[in-house]
């Protein structure tokens, strides 16, 4: 389980609550990737992401909501070259 991977290493997070963070976090990009995927209405919402730019944005946050210090987050555009 990704919650049970990210308690392993709290010692890395920041946030004050990190056991709270973790959850909300995880809350955060799960409910904001099924608003993009079920219900990606373009009049509430008029942008256009592309999926890889959608997930390394949401990566971006999560970690830094995290309080993730250090590191690059690469999108699979990135890896692939």
């Amino acid at each position: 389980c990704i919650r049970d991977s990210l308690m392993r290493r709290r010692h890395e997070i920041h946030h004050p609550n990190p056991e709270q963070a973790i959850g909300l976090g995880l809350l955060m990009v799960a409910t904001t990737m099924r608003e993009a995927i079920l219900f990606g209405d373009k009049k509430l919402y008029p942008m256009d992401v592309p999926d890889e730019v959608l997930a390394t944005e949401l990566t971006r946050s999560f970690l830094n909501y995290l309080g993730v210090t250090g590191g690059k987050i690469e999108s699979n555009r990135d890896q692939r070259q």
